[in-house]
């Protein structure tokens, strides 16, 4: 509608701090659910815009918290990583079409 998508910015995350032990499944689940698939689903949409246009750029919110080992935050740590190991490979992936993505911590 507005035309071309030059840039998402993936920032929207939450964080539970609890002890691996007691932290509870739908805590995890919550947290998993915006951390990561929130990631998904709002990339997957502006991704084929910008794929059609062949350029745009991608900047994902990671945490000093995936590289290191902070206390109560198994769970939100675990997320962090993953939203740095998709933006590896989205990037390897994308390069290709003019879309770069990246990631900050």
């Amino acid at each position: 509608q507005f035309g071309d998508i030059d840039i998402l910015v993936n920032n929207a995350a939450i964080n539970k701090a609890d002890s691996f032990v007691t932290t509870t499944e739908k805590a995890w689940r919550d947290i998993v659910e915006v951390n990561v698939n929130g990631l998904y689903y709002v990339t997957k949409p502006i991704l084929k815009q910008m794929l059609r246009q062949r350029s745009g750029n991608i900047l994902n919110i990671s945490s000093i918290g995936a590289l290191r080992a902070l206390p109560t935050s198994v769970h939100y740590a675990t997320t962090k990583a993953a939203v740095i190991g998709f933006t590896k490979c989205l990037s390897r992936e994308t390069a290709q079409f003019g879309v770069n993505v990246n990631c900050i911590a």
